[in-house]
């Protein structure tokens, strides 16, 4: 028998997962259901900031560190993340990322939403 070891990671550390077209991203928690990380992030698929379990966060997607530098501890970057459970999903102004620059005690943007629009203007631009 094979034994897979997964990685752990710090609470209060940002991951993301591969989702085909964007970076999904989210804040690490301290607590644990049945063997698994638990992962607070701002999930489409549920509408609104939730808690679940790393394998639902990933979607059977490999799972990476992504460093965002921040001046919190892990015990604020926590409590803001927690202070937003519930709030709704919404991909222009509190997404994924949205949602984990504010934990982070950061304005909360969406670079990767900046990006996606900055290639659609410019491609509008050429085309014509």
């Amino acid at each position: 028998m094979k034994i897979i070891e997964l990685p752990v990671y710090k609470a209060g550390e940002v991951i993301e997962a591969w989702r085909i077209f964007y970076w999904h991203v989210g804040i690490v928690s301290e607590r644990w259901v049945d063997g698994e990380q638990v992962i607070l992030s701002c999930s489409c698929q549920q509408n609104m900031v939730v808690e679940e379990r790393m394998s639902k966060f990933s979607l059977g997607f490999p799972v990476q560190r992504k460093d965002i530098p921040c001046t919190l501890n892990t015990e604020e970057v926590l409590a803001r993340a927690r202070s937003k459970l519930g709030h709704a999903y919404d991909i222009f102004r509190w997404n994924c990322e949205h949602f984990v620059y504010y934990s982070l005690g950061l304005e909360p943007k969406s670079p990767q939403l900046a990006l996606a629009a900055l290639t659609v203007i410019s491609w509008i631009a050429t085309a014509k």
